[in-house]
């Protein structure tokens, strides 16, 4: 998965809370505009993403790729 395709993923979840995002920016306890530039596609701190992904009761994984041949 790409960075992208993460957080459209999440923007997708997020839109299905019906919080504003001043409203969820408070309850994932990051600044209002760290969410607005995460709804708009721009690069946020990993911290943040991992507070934003707690918040929509998501897990991130990193894990070893596995190959492919």
């Amino acid at each position: 998965m790409t960075a992208n395709e993460i957080a459209r993923k999440m923007q997708r979840v997020y839109a299905r809370t019906g919080m504003t995002w001043h409203q969820f920016a408070e309850k994932a306890e990051i600044g209002y505009n760290t969410f607005r530039f995460f709804l708009n596609s721009k690069n946020i701190r990993l911290d943040s993403l991992l507070k934003i992904a707690e918040a929509l009761n998501l897990e991130i994984i990193v894990r070893e790729k596995t190959e492919t041949k």
